[in-house]
């Protein structure tokens, strides 16, 4: 079964911290990401497609949704 494994996956833009040390495991499926704006999700999705494998079986559903 392929899985994801990161550690310590960090992004700078200048002097804002996007990500400070992001650690996760995922097996095989569908995730999504939800937090407010300037939360990092766009910046974890790119680093992770940046990262991974042309044949990873993963595909990441980035939902934008305001939280009331």
């Amino acid at each position: 079964m392929n899985k994801l494994e990161i550690e310590n996956l960090s992004k700078i833009y200048g002097k804002k911290v996007a990500n400070d040390k992001i650690t996760v495991t995922l097996e095989n499926g569908v995730y999504g990401l939800l937090g407010p704006n300037g939360a990092g999700n766009i910046a974890t999705h790119e680093e992770v497609k940046a990262l991974r494998e042309e044949t990873a079986a993963l595909t990441f559903a980035m939902i934008e949704k305001e939280l009331i």
